[in-house]
C-alpha cells in the first residue's frame, strides 16, 4: 500500500498533486496544499521485497552416545573407525566420550560412514533486501527511511 508523501499515511487511492512546484503523490487531506493533477487511483508497491532463507546446521545433543553405538553396532573399534576416516583415533575417542564435538565436516563424514543422523538443520526466513527503482514516479522519502530502517 503506498504512503503519502507528506504526511506519510498509508493509503490505498492517492491524488497526483503539485505542490510548491513539485509533482508528488499525497492524499486527499494534503491535495489542499497544492493544485491536483488526477484524482485517486490505485498504485501498487514501488518496494518489492525479497525474501532471505539462512540455514543453520548444528550437531544435535547426543551425538556422541548415537556414534559409539553405530560404531559397536558395525562391530569396528576406535581405531579402526579412526582409520576409515582418516581421523586421529584420540579424536574418535574424545568425540564418543563427549569432550569433543566434531566438525561439521567430521559429522557429515561420520553421517554417512555410520548411516546416523546427528546433523539438524534450522531454516530462517527473513523479509532481507528490499530492491527500490528510482526511476519509477510513486517514489516516496518515506520509502528510503523504511528501508534505512531494515537495515
Amino acid at each position: 500500500m503506498p504512503t503519502c508523501s507528506i504526511c506519510g499515511v498509508l493509503r490505498e487511492r492517492l491524488v497526483e498533486s503539485i505542490i510548491e512546484e513539485s509533482r508528488v503523490s499525497v492524499c486527499e487531506d494534503c491535495a489542499k496544499f497544492g493544485k491536483i493533477i488526477s484524482r485517486p487511483g490505485v498504485f501498487k508497491s514501488s518496494i518489492p521485497v525479497k525474501v532471505n532463507e539462512e540455514v543453520i546446521e548444528y550437531i544435535e545433543e547426543g551425538y556422541h552416545d548415537r556414534i559409539k553405538r553405530a560404531r559397536e553396532r558395525k562391530g569396528m573399534t576406535q581405531e579402526d573407525l579412526a582409520k576409515s576416516l582418516a581421523e586421529k583415533s584420540s579424536t574418535i575417542m574424545n568425540i564418543e566420550s563427549g569432550r569433543l564435538k566434531p566438525t561439521l565436516k567430521l559429522a557429515k563424514k561420520l553421517e554417512v560412514f555410520l548411516n546416523i543422523e546427528i546433523i539438524s538443520k534450522d531454516i530462517t526466513i527473513t523479509g532481507g533486501n528490499k530492491k527500490i527503482d528510482f526511476k519509477k514516479d510513486n517514489l516516496t522519502i518515506g520509502d528510503l527511511l523504511r528501508m534505512k530502517n531494515d537495515n
